[in-house]
Parts: C-alpha cells; sequence; structure tokens
C-alpha cells in the first residue's frame, strides 16, 4: 500500500489499514465537489489526508511527506498524465532508519519536481500569472478603456437583453486592439454575465473566503 501511494500517488486499501484516507473514495473530481460540495481551492486539501491514529511509529517523523508526495502523484494523473517514480525500490522497515527514509526522500522529491515541472514548464504558470495580472490587476488598462467605449451602450441595457456573444465580440476586438494582442493565452479570455452586480459579487467571495478560514481554524491539531 505505501508503495503504491508514494510510487503511483493511488490508494489500494480494502480493508482501510492504511493512514493515508481517501474522502469520496471511487468518485471524479466533479462527482466529489458535487456530493460533498467541495470548492476548487479546498478539494486537494480534503479529499486525501493522515489518519493520525494509524500511522506507524517508525514513519511519524515523515507521514505529511508521504501524504503530500501521493497528493503530487495524483494531481499529476488527474491531468493525464501516467506518472511513477523511477526510482522506485522495496520498501521495508528495518532498523537502521535510513534505509527506507531514503526511498521516501527520492519519491518525494521526484513528486515535487514533476508537479513543479509540470506547473511551471508544461503549463506555463508564470505567463498565465503574468496573463492574470494584465486583465484582471489593469496591467494594461487600456484593454478595459476600449472596451467600455465600445461596449457602453450594450452594457447599459438590463440584464436579459444584453447579447452575450455580442459582448464578447467587442472584448475580442478591444484586446486585439491594444498592447495586450501579444498575450499567449488572451484566446481564454471569456465573457460570463451574471445576474448581480459587483458589490454583490465581492461579497459572495469574502462568504467563501470566510467558510475557508473557519474550516481551517476549526480542524483540531495533533
Amino acid at each position: 500500500m505505501l508503495e503504491k501511494w508514494l510510487y503511483k500517488g493511488m490508494i489500494d486499501d480494502p480493508y482501510n489499514e492504511f493512514f493515508v484516507e481517501e474522502f469520496g473514495e471511487g468518485c471524479q473530481l466533479e462527482q466529489v465537489q458535487r456530493k460533498y460540495e467541495l470548492v476548487y481551492d479546498t478539494y486537494w486539501e480534503k479529499r486525501y489526508s493522515l489518519n493520525i491514529q494509524q500511522v506507524p511509529l517508525f514513519l511519524g517523523k515523515i507521514a505529511e511527506k508521504v501524504l503530500h508526495t501521493g497528493k503530487y502523484l495524483n494531481v499529476i494523473r488527474h491531468c493525464g498524465y501516467n506518472v511513477q517514480c523511477p526510482d522506485s525500490k522495496e520498501i521495508k522497515y528495518t532498523l537502521v532508519e535510513r534505509e527506507y527514509m531514503e526511498c521516501i526522500e527520492t519519491a518525494y522529491a521526484f513528486a515535487s519536481q514533476r508537479l513543479l515541472s509540470l506547473l511551471m514548464e508544461e503549463h506555463k504558470l508564470m505567463e498565465r500569472l503574468s496573463s492574470i495580472k494584465s486583465f484582471f490587476l489593469m496591467g494594461q488598462g487600456d484593454v478595459f478603456v476600449h472596451f467600455m467605449d465600445m461596449a457602453e451602450h450594450e452594457l447599459r441595457k438590463k440584464h436579459d437583453d444584453i447579447v452575450a456573444s455580442r459582448i464578447e465580440s467587442l472584448l475580442d476586438l478591444a484586446v486585439r486592439t491594444s498592447v495586450a494582442a501579444n498575450d499567449p493565452f488572451k484566446e481564454d479570455l471569456k465573457v460570463d454575465i451574471v445576474p448581480y452586480d459587483l458589490i454583490t459579487q465581492l461579497f459572495r467571495i469574502i462568504n467563501v473566503r470566510v467558510t475557508l478560514w473557519t474550516y481551517r481554524t476549526s480542524v483540531p491539531c495533533f
């Protein structure tokens, strides 16, 4: 069980003996979120957790690292990649702690490096953050100046009368005629018309944050 978790990010525990527990066992991401009302921010935090009472004494110091190793591999698998630690060795308990600790450290190093590589290189995390800064934090404010000038008439209409496709076309035009035209992720910018104003949206965001904070501060410490 330990090797499968460390080297593949998978749990095979028919008798509930393993110290890593899976929340919503056997369900896909969307099914777990729908069934247990989990949001993306807390999915990986809640999906897998340690059962402290079942952690073997000789793994007590490194149990968190074991948990994170499997989690990292599981994230990669959910992204559609087949992953397995290339330096996988049989893990046996011995009186020489260094022998099994090295196997766990090697698996952890591989999993964390592979996930980091996936985020930074294949999914271009820094470039995407830069794009978010440009569009949502007004790093390139001329986009929204152009957009608001062109869409003013349409946006003055009542919610039910606004044509989303027209707004999206105007946004696309504003992007392509601004300095953001060279942004590699401009095609990911979409329009979503919601039936409430900005103040309501901000209160919704604050409410989510308060809920997450309440959950995190209510978790018992061991």
